[in-house]
């Protein structure tokens, strides 16, 4: 018997010939059909054929192997192109300040008498 050339998984396909198999979140090298390589940026599933939906300016991560987004701070939803509301977590103190929300962040805007330190802090 001949050693596995494949990287991960081989199989025989009718015609006797070995075919090589990735797992999920990987495909065949272009050039080397015997390796497996990550699917490239955006794809993901059996044999990457899957192009994410995922937001790509506020999407931190993309599962290769389910198409699942990792959003950065201050976005959600499953592709993350949802602001988050920062201003229902009570990120301002309200009793000096009302909160604004805005794309991918938010402002504390200071009541009559108070000073606006960074933005998010009234004193």
């Amino acid at each position: 018997t001949q050693p596995n050339k494949c990287s991960h998984a081989c199989g025989v396909i009718p015609s006797n010939i070995e075919k090589c198999y990735c797992p999920k979140g990987m495909q065949l090298d272009s050039t080397n059909n015997h390796l497996c390589v990550p699917c490239q940026d955006w794809f993901y599933g059996q044999d990457c054929k899957y192009e994410s939906t995922c937001n790509r300016v506020n999407t931190k991560v993309l599962n290769r192997v389910n198409g699942l987004c990792t959003c950065y701070l201050n976005w959600t939803s499953t592709d993350c192109s949802q602001d988050f509301n920062e201003c229902t977590v009570n990120a301002c103190n309200t009793t000096i300040s009302s909160c604004l929300n805005s794309w991918g962040s938010f402002e504390c805007r200071c009541n009559v008498g108070y000073e606006n330190v960074n933005r998010q802090t009234c004193e």
